[in-house]
């Protein structure tokens, strides 16, 4: 979010940046005109470039596959640019499924003969169309997928914008639609929305989790590296790579972090971001 970027560099305090946000989250403007003034954008999936950069980031968990392919892939959190769509085509997908929580982009115009050149894609658009599903209603639309479906599944830094109180639900959800051998491919940055360090620690969930105040554009679920993992492998995933950044030393601000995460070790306040790759087990053979 340019909001984000905009408040680090004047300097404003990490409290003035929430009531900024939370003031501006109230205002009833659309979201289309907040992106044309630069605010409360959903990362930069429209440039083709930085979509394919992202694209090879998760693309390469395909070696990690085992049994028959379906070549299927599903994308979590696609945000507001559509070229994950020529990407997969261009890898060979013929079932591709984008989930999100919001409708922000028509994946028509991803769909022309010049945007999937761009991917290079020679399909026609009629069989590219064919072949894309574009959902926005979260969690019920991953619940309505068909079991044991995807080759790949995908999110880039989504996750932890999950609410927390449905994290297990979204992780058993892409447990059951991943194929045995299937795998997942997830950057997830752990890092709060308010300067880029841990200052979300500091507020209760009393306050953090109200509905109102989670909708204000910089809401995280404040899950660590370990926890998320945790969840993984409880959902049944195999992890097969977990790669951490970390912060160079532990954030002050996680030193005046609120009670309920006072339990938290140094060693899971240090990892700023991590990149998982899991598979759902093969199942054993009859």
């Amino acid at each position: 979010m340019k909001i984000r970027t905009l408040a680090a560099q004047i300097g404003l305090p990490w409290w003035l940046r929430i009531a900024i946000k939370v003031a501006l989250g109230r205002v009833p403007i659309a979201h289309r005109h907040w992106k044309a003034l630069g605010l409360f954008e959903h990362g930069r999936m429209e440039d083709p470039a930085y979509a394919r950069r992202v694209w090879d980031s998760h693309a390469g968990a395909l070696v990690h596959c085992q049994g028959a392919p379906t070549k299927a892939f599903l994308e979590l959190g696609p945000g507001e640019g559509g070229f994950t769509i020529g990407n997969a085509l261009a890898a060979g997908f013929e079932t591709i499924c984008l989930v999100d929580v919001q409708r922000l982009f028509e994946p028509a115009a991803y769909l022309t003969p010049e945007a999937l050149a761009l991917c290079g894609v020679t399909l026609p658009p009629e069989v590219a169309r064919s072949r894309v599903r574009y959902q926005t209603e979260g969690l019920p639309c991953l619940c309505g997928q068909a079991g044991d479906t995807f080759d790949l599944v995908i999110s880039h830094t989504v996750l932890q914008h999950v609410r927390r109180a449905e994290v297990p639900a979204y992780l058993r959800e892409l447990f059951r639609i991943t194929r045995p051998g299937g795998v997942g491919s997830h950057r997830v940055d752990f890092r709060d929305m308010l300067g880029g360090t841990l200052n979300n620690l500091r507020i209760g969930s009393g306050l953090w989790e109200r509905d109102w105040f989670a909708r204000s554009g910089f809401y995280t679920n404040r899950l660590r590296h370990s926890e998320l993992v945790g969840g993984f492998r409880a959902a049944g995933f195999e992890i097969i790579k977990d790669r951490v950044e970390l912060f160079e030393t532990c954030p002050e601000a996680a030193r005046h972090r609120c009670r309920e995460f006072r339990g938290l070790t140094e060693e899971d306040l240090r990892v700023k971001g991590c990149n998982l790759v899991v598979r759902k087990p093969m199942r054993p053979a009859s």
